[in-house]
């Protein structure tokens, strides 16, 4: 529950300081984790992302990356296409031996980002490697893709 408050809060926060500035994004992701999704870009390079899928039974999976695109883009069925990657955190509740444990690590990240010129919107692709630390160290792969709004 601390985790949903410190994200709305964030949030909140983050889209009261630049309102129509183009440079916030939110919407949804599929894949793991599934819910939503937050990006603030502070830079024309450099982004951060931000996700939040809770489930049914006190299950919490939170993330937060600070991602860098690259400066070549891709060119991906005739669509220019931006490479990103970076690193940040991920706290995940799931069942482990019976019980419930919050996993705790630090989460590398890679994916595409297509933002079409002139719709406010953006899809991206991502792979996210997390190494656990607490309570145990362990290794678990998150992905995802996604949508989202941008404003």
């Amino acid at each position: 529950m601390k985790n949903i408050i410190v994200f709305v809060g964030l949030l909140s926060f983050s889209l009261s300081s630049l309102a129509g500035s183009k440079l916030h994004g939110v919407g949804a992701m599929l894949g793991e984790p599934t819910g939503i999704t937050y990006r603030y870009q502070f830079k024309d390079n450099v982004f951060l992302d931000g996700g939040l899928d809770y489930r049914l039974g006190d299950r919490a999976h939170i993330y937060g990356s600070y991602l860098m695109i690259a400066p070549q883009s891709l060119l991906i069925f005739g669509q220019v296409t931006k490479w990103f990657y970076g690193g940040g955190f991920r706290s995940k509740t799931k069942e482990h031996d019976d019980k419930d444990k919050t996993f705790f690590g630090a989460r590398g990240a890679t994916g595409l980002l297509y933002t079409p010129k002139s719709e406010p919107f953006e899809l991206f692709i991502q792979l996210a490697p997390t190494l656990n630390i607490i309570p145990e160290t362990s290794v678990d792969f998150d992905f995802n893709i996604g949508a989202r709004f941008v404003f």
